[in-house]
C-alpha cells in the first residue's frame, strides 16, 4: 500500500504513470537516466527502492537501474539477493555493472556498505554469470574484503582476458601487493612480440601499465615505459585511467588526498609532455580533473 501511494505521488509529479516514468530509463546511460529521475526528488528514490525490493523480475531490474542512476546505496540489498537468485543469472552482469557505478562514487567510506556484494560474488554461479563486470565491481568496492578476493582470484589459473580484468581492478584499488608479479607479466608481453602488438598483447601491456601507474609503488618509470609501447589511442585510454584513478582516490580517501592529488598532477604533466590526448577522455565512475 505504501509503495502504491509513493508511486502515485511520483505519477502526479511527472504527469505520467509512475512505473512508466521510473522504468523508461532502464536501458539508457546512467548519467542520462539520472537527469530524468533527479527532478522527481526523494519520492523517486523511495519508489525505486520499493520496486527493487519486490518479487517481480522486471520490477527489480527497473528499481536497481534507477537507484544506480541516482547513486543510491539502497540498491545493495536487492542486488545481493538477485545475484544469488538463479532467475537473475542472465542479468547478473548488468546488476554488477550498476552496483559498480554506485560503489565507485564520490563518497568517502562508501566501501563498507558494499561488502555484502563481495559475499554474494562468492557464489560460483553468480561469479561466473557476472563475468568481468563482477571483477569490475570488486575493483570499485573500497574495502579490504574486495582486495583480498581480487588477489585470491589473481592467484588462480585464469584466461588472459580475465587476468587483465583482475589487474585493472587491482589498479583501481591501488593494491600494490602484487607489484612484482604483475610487472613481470608486462615484461613477458613485451618480450613476446616484435613490431606492432596484437590486441591481446596491447590489452595486457595497457593493464600492467595502468597498474604500475596507479598503485603508488616505485614502478612509475616502468609504467611509463610500457605506456610508450602502445598505440596513441591505447596510450590515451591508459593515461586517462591512471590520472583519473588518482584524482578519484583523493576524493574517496581523504586521508590520502594530498599524496593522491600530487600523483595525479604529476602524471597529468608527464602525459601532457608526451603529447598523449588523455584529457579528452573520462574514465572511472565520476568526473574528476586533477588539481593543477
Amino acid at each position: 500500500m505504501i509503495a502504491a501511494v509513493v508511486l502515485a505521488v511520483v505519477a502526479a509529479q511527472s504527469g505520467a504513470p509512475a512505473r512508466a516514468v521510473l522504468c523508461a530509463t532502464v536501458d539508457r546511460p546512467l548519467a542520462e537516466a539520472a537527469r530524468a529521475l533527479e527532478p522527481l526528488g526523494e519520492a523517486a528514490g523511495t519508489a525505486l527502492g520499493a520496486l527493487a525490493g519486490g518479487g517481480a523480475k522486471d520490477d527489480v531490474i527497473c528499481g536497481v537501474a534507477g537507484l544506480a542512476a541516482l547513486r543510491d546505496r539502497r540498491l545493495v540489498a536487492p542486488v545481493q539477493a538477485a545475484l544469488t537468485n538463479p532467475a537473475f543469472r542472465d542479468d547478473a552482469y548488468r546488476l554488477a555493472r550498476w552496483a559498480a557505478y554506485v560503489a565507485g562514487g564520490p563518497e568517502a567510506g562508501l566501501g563498507a556498505a558494499f561488502v555484502p556484494l563481495v559475499s554474494a560474488l562468492q557464489d560460483a554461479a553468480a561469479w561466473k554469470a557476472a563475468g568481468d563486470d563482477g571483477i569490475r565491481l570488486l575493483g570499485e568496492i573500497d574495502d579490504a574484503a574486495a582486495r583480498t578476493r581480487l588477489a585470491a582470484e589473481f592467484a588462480r589459473p585464469q584466461s588472459d582476458a580475465t587476468l587483465d580484468a583482475l589487474i585493472h581492478a587491482l589498479a583501481r584499488q591501488g593494491d600494490g601487493q602484487l607489484n612484482e608479479r604483475i610487472a613481470a607479466l608486462g615484461r613477458e608481453a613485451l618480450a613476446s612480440h616484435a613490431g606492432n602488438a596484437t590486441y591481446e598483447q596491447a590489452r595486457r601491456i595497457g593493464a600492467v601499465s595502468f597498474y604500475l601507474l596507479a598503485t603508488g609503488g616505485g614502478d612509475k618509470a616502468a609504467g611509463v615505459d610500457l605506456l610508450r609501447k602502445l598505440a596513441p589511442a591505447d596510450q590515451a585510454d591508459t593515461a586517462a585511467w591512471a590520472v583519473q584513478t588518482w584524482c578519484q582516490r583523493a576524493v574517496r580517501r581523504p586521508t590520502e588526498k594530498a599524496a593522491a592529488d600530487q600523483r595525479a598532477a604529476a602524471l597529468a604533466t608527464e602525459f601532457d609532455g608526451m603529447n598523449i590526448r588523455w584529457r579528452e577522455l573520462a574514465r572511472g565512475s565520476f568526473a574528476c580533473a586533477p588539481v593543477p
